[in-house]
């Protein structure tokens, strides 16, 4: 699953896929299978609703935070950095 876009594919098609695509794509959990199968409905790949309250979708963007970690930091720091430099007007 591309936990940024919510695609979804199957296991069978990531084979095929190259490496540089398989980088974006990363492995649903085990207990998550069933409902990604579920999802999935005997297609190759769909995409997934992010905006609703499943435990696919509450993984995936556990995921996306997991990634965009180093970026939350960095906006922390700009942040502070931008409220020490008023201060001094």
């Amino acid at each position: 699953m591309n936990v940024d876009t919510g695609e979804l594919i199957s296991g069978n098609l990531l084979e095929t896929f190259s490496d540089l695509l398989k980088e974006k794509y990363q492995q649903v959990p085990d207990e998550l299978a069933e409902e990604a199968n579920r999802e999935l409905d005997g297609k190759d790949k769909t995409v997934v609703d992010m905006t609703k309250e499943t435990q696919l979708v509450k993984w995936a963007k556990t995921q996306q935070g997991a990634k965009n970690k180093k970026h939350s930091n960095l906006k922390k720091m700009q942040k502070t950095s931008k409220r020490k430099n008023r201060k001094g007007r």
